[in-house]
């Protein structure tokens, strides 16, 4: 499907943010302001601990009819700040797409939206028309299902590898050795493990600390663990 968008950037450092940029030919400002004067879409992409705080700054200032949309991994922050700050004359959807940057297409891929009652009357059936076109697989939800689902999705699968991982580091197990030794099985959980501590793990931290659901799920795992080795 063929795209043909005006697309303006920017981030928190110019010496990172600009060849990024240049690299992918679009625009880049230097001011999160001014960049979007004239949006159609406002993206919000930061951490999730800088989200609201982002959100908040740039908001108030969207342009009459505009979309304003974050990708944050958690829901119920970001959705509170977008219907807090943004203006009554400007929409909000915000979303999660379930996919890294590496991913080539958007066909069969996930991507989560979690709109807020009536306000995205206008963009909301245009964005889902959209990917529907492009054939990825769109879910509707609310912000707390949303982070109810991704307390185990993301937080309770990614605190159960990363757990193995420092379980095997504490035991001495030479990995590479231990694959003389896998099992299908086996094989299949090194490989997952390796996935997750490999990748930025403030993100992960982060998917951690502010799914509020995500330590229930935690709790609910060691004290199932704990039962079952007993």
């Amino acid at each position: 499907m063929k795209n043909d968008f005006n697309i303006r950037i920017t981030s928190r450092d110019e010496n990172t943010g600009k060849p990024v940029a240049d690299e992918i030919g679009v625009e880049y400002s230097d001011n999160n302001i001014e960049a979007i004067n004239d949006a159609d879409i406002i993206v919000f992409s930061v951490p999730i601990e800088y989200m609201a705080d982002t959100i908040k700054e740039v908001a108030p200032h969207a342009p009459e009819g505009s979309l304003l949309m974050d990708v944050t991994s958690v829901k119920t922050d970001p959705a509170e700040a977008l219907e807090k700050y943004a203006p009554e004359n400007a929409e909000i959807l915000p979303c999660h797409p379930m996919f890294g940057p590496r991913v080539p297409t958007l066909k069969r891929q996930i991507i989560i939206l979690t709109p807020i009652e009536n306000r995205s009357p206008t963009w909301l059936p245009r964005v889902k028309d959209y990917l529907d076109k492009t054939e990825c697989e769109v879910v509707t939800t609310t912000p707390n299902e949303h982070d109810k689902y991704m307390s185990i999705v993301q937080g309770l699968t990614h605190f159960s590898y990363i757990s193995l991982a420092s379980t095997i580091r504490k035991l001495n197990i030479n990995v590479k050795e231990s694959r003389n030794f896998s099992s299908p099985v086996y094989t299949i959980m090194r490989d997952m493990v390796s996935r997750v501590v490999y990748q930025n793990p403030y993100l992960y931290y982060s998917i951690q600390k502010n799914n509020l659901e995500t330590s229930n799920a935690r709790e609910a795992l060691i004290k199932e663990s704990i039962y079952l080795s007993n």
